[in-house]
């Protein structure tokens, strides 16, 4: 299961961005459920940081003209 939650999250697609949110909080789920899996078997826990500052760093290609020329006093 872990390993088909990476490649959906390791996935570009736009339409898979919804997906991937859930598949990461599912693991976090889990982890808050069975804590003893995770502390167990750390590779577990090191690939889940991995997905989760992947996620942090992607960026989309388009930025809304709101994200562009924001209001003032939004900066």
């Amino acid at each position: 299961m872990f390993e088909t939650i990476q490649k959906i999250c390791s996935t570009k697609d736009t339409e898979t961005v919804k997906n991937s949110q859930l598949a990461l909080k599912i693991i976090a789920s889990m982890m808050e459920r069975l804590p003893k899996i995770f502390k167990d078997n750390h590779k577990y826990t090191k690939e889940y940081l991995e997905m989760i500052f992947a996620k942090m760093i992607e960026t989309t290609e388009d930025a809304t003209a709101e994200w562009i020329n924001p209001k003032e006093g939004d900066i």
